[in-house]
C-alpha cells in the first residue's frame, strides 16, 4: 500500500534474505523502484530512509528493475539528505555506489546539469 515503506522495512530486517517481511521489501524494492525508491513526505520512506551499508547492498543488487539515470538521482538525494553529507564517509559510500552504476548509459548533458 505504502511503497516507500519498503526502504524502512529493508534497512531495518537483519537479514533480508531469511525474514519474511525483508524479502517482500526487497522485491518491492526489485520490481518497484520508480515508486518505492522516491522520498515520500506522506510516509518519511524512500531511499533516504536506508542506512550506507544497506544503500551499497541495493547499488550492488543486479534484479532492480532501474534505469541509470533514476538511479543516480536517488543516490543524490541520499547523499543530500544525510546530515553531514560532506563527511568523507558518505562521499566515499556514494563513489561507491556511483562505481556500481553503468554511467555510460546515462545521456552526457544529464550528468553535466546535475552535477
Amino acid at each position: 500500500r505504502y511503497p516507500p515503506l519498503a526502504c524502512v522495512v529493508y534497512d531495518q530486517v537483519a537479514n533480508v534474505e531469511t525474514s519474511t517481511a525483508g524479502l517482500e521489501a526487497l522485491l518491492l524494492l526489485r520490481s518497484r523502484p520508480y515508486v518505492a525508491l522516491p522520498p515520500c513526505d506522506d510516509t518519511d520512506g524512500g531511499i533516504v530512509q536506508i542506512s550506507g551499508e544497506r544503500l551499497l547492498d541495493l547499488f550492488c543488487d543486479q534484479d532492480i528493475q532501474a534505469g541509470e539515470w533514476f538511479l543516480f538521482q536517488m543516490l543524490q538525494r541520499w547523499v543530500d539528505a544525510q546530515p553531514d553529507a560532506t563527511s568523507a564517509t558518505v562521499t566515499s559510500l556514494a563513489k561507491l555506489c556511483a562505481s556500481r552504476l553503468q554511467l555510460e548509459w546515462i545521456e552526457p548533458q544529464q550528468l553535466i546539469a546535475s552535477v
